[in-house]
Parts: C-alpha cells; structure tokens; sequence
C-alpha cells in the first residue's frame, strides 16, 4: 500500500524554515517602513516652507506689497493651533506638524524650528535639506 502526503517532521521543517525566513526579514521591513515615515515627515516639513513662501506671497499682494513677518507655533495646545492655520494662517496640505514653529521674515525667508511630524523631528541641515531624526 503507498499512501501519499508529508510526514508530521517534514511539516515541522517547513514551519521551522518559514520562522527563519520570516526572522531574517522582519527588521529589513521595519527599516524600510521607517525610512518612509522619514522621507514623509521630511517631504511635510518641506511642504510647511512651501505653505510659507505661498503665504508670503498672498499677505504681498494683499498689503500692497509689505509685510511685518508672521509667526505661528504648533502643539499640543488647543489655544496655539488656529494662528497656524484658517483664515488668517498657513493653508497646509498633507501632514501637519504637532509641534514646532514656523516663522516668515519680513523678506520672505521661511524658518521652520522642531517641528515633529509623525513621530521625527524634523530641521534643515547647513545645506537646508530637510533631516528628520526619531523622537526618543
């Protein structure tokens, strides 16, 4: 008589082996999640510079061509949120900081400080190329 099918050790082989498989590749998965999270929390903060040279540019062109500066800082208070958005604020697309400042200078520069976007911190290097670095 020839019965067909695995054996109850070939089975337990083949678990084993997906278990190494799925061990070895687990932190590889991680760590490209975590790099897109990076990269979004750095394209967001590059989004904020984006909304503030827009903003710039309307308050221009509503003012007659000047304007004093404009600060607003995100947080986890309530009473901070509305001076960084609505009517009067920064139109943002996207992700928006849960911390942080952004601060347009009477010239138009766009200074972007700490701000934590999805769990980065994010801040322009000396090339001002947005960086994010993990909160701890």
């Amino acid at each position: 008589m020839n019965k067909k099918g695995f054996t109850l050790i070939e089975l337990l082989a083949v678990i084993v082996i997906l278990a190494i498989i799925a061990l070895i590749s687990m932190p590889i998965i991680i760590g490209i999640i975590d790099d897109a999270r990076r990269g979004a929390a750095e394209d967001s903060a590059y989004g904020v510079s984006q909304a503030g040279d827009y903003y710039y540019v309307q308050a221009l062109y509503k003012n007659g061509g000047s304007f004093s500066g404009y600060e607003c800082t995100y947080g986890t208070d309530t009473t901070t949120l509305p001076a960084c958005g609505g009517e009067n604020g920064l139109t943002l697309k996207g992700t928006k900081p849960t911390a942080g400042t952004v601060r347009i200078e009477a010239n138009g520069t766009v200074v972007t400080t700490d701000l934590i976007i999805n769990g980065f911190k994010v801040n322009k290097d000396t090339s001002g190329k947005y960086v994010a670095e993990k909160q701890k």
